[in-house]
C-alpha cells in the first residue's frame, strides 16, 4: 500500500499524514488567502535548498496567516518550480506511493507539519514506479498550488482512509520537495513556507 518515497529536509517521512503533489491544482488562485487586512509577507518564506544545478522551488510572496474558518473552507498556497537553464541527465524519483511527473518534469510532494500535526497526500494507493530513464528538464517557471482543508491526513491509500481531525491554531511548516539523480549523483530540491493558523 504505502510505498512513499519522500525526500524532505529535516522532516519525518510521510507515513503519518500529510501536502499534495499530484493533488495540487496548477495555476489555482488562493481562496481567502488571509484575513482581510493582511498584507503579503516575505518572511513567510522560511528557507530553500537545492543540489540540482539551476533548479529551485520558490514560494510566491503571499500571506501565510489564515483563520481556522478559512482553513476549513480551503486555502491555497502558490509556489514555482524554477528551471533557469535546460538540465539534462536527470532521473526524477517518485515522491508518493503513486508518483507522477508534473509539468516541470519532476515529482514534487508537499508536507505540512508541526506540533504533532501532519498533512501530506503521500499514500494514494500503490501505483507504478517512475521509469529510471534520464530526461532533460526544460527551462521555465512551473506554477503549482498546494491546496488544503485544514485537516490531518496521509492520503486515501487504497482503502479510502478518511481525513483526520483539524489542525489547531498554531504555526506550521510547509515543505515542497523533490529528489532524484543528476548525472548519476543524488539531488534534493526543497523550499519551506510558514503557515500560521489563528482562531
Amino acid at each position: 500500500m504505502h510505498a512513499c518515497r519522500i525526500a524532505l529536509v529535516a522532516l519525518a517521512a510521510c507515513g503519518g499524514a500529510s501536502g499534495t503533489t499530484n493533488a495540487s491544482a496548477p495555476d489555482a488562485a488562493p481562496v481567502d488567502a488571509a484575513p482581510p487586512d493582511a498584507a503579503p509577507d516575505p518572511s513567510c518564506v522560511l528557507d530553500s535548498a537545492s543540489t540540482l544545478p539551476d533548479v529551485s522551488i520558490r514560494f510566491a510572496t503571499q500571506s501565510c496567516t489564515f483563520t481556522l474558518a478559512q482553513a476549513k473552507a480551503g486555502i491555497a498556497i502558490d509556489y514555482d518550480v524554477v528551471i533557469d537553464t535546460e538540465v539534462a541527465a536527470v532521473v526524477p524519483f517518485g515522491q508518493t506511493s503513486a508518483p507522477a511527473l508534473g509539468p516541470s518534469g519532476l515529482d514534487v510532494v508537499e508536507h505540512l507539519t508541526g506540533g504533532g500535526q501532519s498533512y501530506c497526500v503521500c499514500d494514494v494507493g500503490l501505483g507504478p514506479a517512475l521509469p529510471a530513464t534520464p530526461e532533460t528538464l526544460k527551462r521555465g517557471a512551473y506554477r503549482t498550488t498546494f491546496q488544503w482543508d485544514g485537516r490531518n491526513w496521509g492520503g486515501p491509500s487504497d482503502t479510502g482512509t478518511p481525513e483526520g481531525p483539524p489542525f489547531p491554531a498554531g504555526t506550521y511548516r510547509l515543505v515542497a520537495s523533490t529528489s532524484g539523480t543528476f548525472a548519476g549523483s543524488a539531488f534534493q530540491v526543497s523550499a519551506a513556507f510558514r503557515v500560521t493558523l489563528v482562531p
